[in-house]
């Protein structure tokens, strides 16, 4: 996003509301805590997979974590997101 301000400051436009807010925003953080956290609370499956694919990923997809999830209650579809997060982002 910086490089689109950049640009569009030099090319002598003014960012969008929407850009400008974005670039305000930091994207949240998402670890295998907050998932059971939020499975736990009941949160619906396609809000914990919207949260995933809109925030930073820093999962633990070791087999161990895994298991762990599974063992907690959490979505197969949910765990295949986690990791497609993390390596997505390497």
């Amino acid at each position: 996003m910086e490089a689109l301000a950049r640009a569009r400051t030099a090319a002598g436009g003014d960012l969008s509301t929407f850009e400008q807010m974005m670039l305000r925003k930091p994207r949240a953080s998402m670890d295998n805590a907050t998932v059971l956290k939020l499975v736990k609370a009941s949160v619906g499956k396609d809000v914990i997979l919207q949260l995933i694919h809109t925030s930073t990923a820093d999962y633990d997809v070791s087999a161990n974590a895994i298991i762990e999830l599974k063992e907690a209650g959490v979505d197969q579809g949910i765990i295949l997101a986690m990791i497609n997060a993390s390596y997505a982002t390497h």
